[in-house]
């Protein structure tokens, strides 16, 4: 890495709407991967706005595991309504997942 900065003709938003243009362009399908964090959030905002603009479909990924906050929960909902006319499938996946425990030596999962 270098220790020097090189300045770019772009700030990070327009290098990211021009990345997600390029994918939506390029590829036959875009799954966006959404844990309802921030970042994921930001991400399928960027994503569908852009999409909804080009007249594309995107589907959306969202893993439960089942131990969310409800308000996770209700933004995760929110977002699939507001965005539904640019969302093909939801894939709303709760699968047997385990975890790694670090707090217990005796049930370490």
């Amino acid at each position: 890495m270098s220790i020097y900065k090189i300045p770019l003709p772009l700030n990070i938003l327009e290098a990211a709407k021009e990345r997600i243009t390029w994918t939506l362009n390029t590829l036959p399908r875009v799954c966006v991967s959404f844990s309802g964090g921030k970042d994921s959030g930001l991400m399928l905002h960027l994503t569908a706005e852009i999409a909804r603009q080009m007249g594309k479909k995107i589907c959306v990924l969202f893993i439960d595991w089942e131990a969310q906050f409800s308000c996770t929960i209700n933004y995760v909902q929110s977002l699939r309504e507001f965005y539904a006319d640019v969302i093909e499938e939801f894939y709303w996946v709760a699968l047997p997942l385990t975890t790694q425990n670090s707090l217990s030596q005796y049930q370490p999962e």
